[in-house]
C-alpha cells in the first residue's frame, strides 16, 4: 500500500485519516497530474500509479467504466 505521508503539512500520521486533509492532498495530486495534460481516464491513471505501466492501465480501465455506468456514457480508454 503506498501512501504519500510528505504531503501532509505535520509528522502526525494520523492526519491522512482526517477526511478533510486527505480530501485537500488527493486534489493537490489530481491537479498536478492534470497539469501534465491529458483527459480525466489518463489523469485518475497517473494519479493511482504516476510511474504508469499495467497497473495504471488497469486502473485507468476500471476508472472508465465506473465512470461511463454514473454517467451514463460511453468512455473510450487510450494509452498515453
Amino acid at each position: 500500500m503506498g501512501w504519500n505521508g510528505q504531503r501532509f503539512k505535520s509528522s502526525n500520521p494520523c492526519d491522512a485519516l482526517n477526511p478533510y486533509k486527505n480530501l485537500d492532498v488527493a486534489a493537490q495530486m489530481l491537479a498536478e497530474q492534470r497539469a501534465l495534460g491529458g483527459d480525466w481516464i489518463t489523469v485518475a491513471g497517473r494519479y493511482h500509479r504516476p510511474a504508469g505501466g499495467a497497473p495504471a492501465a488497469n486502473y485507468r480501465k476500471a476508472f472508465a467504466k465506473h465512470l461511463s455506468r454514473v454517467t451514463g456514457i460511453q468512455m473510450l480508454v487510450t494509452n498515453p
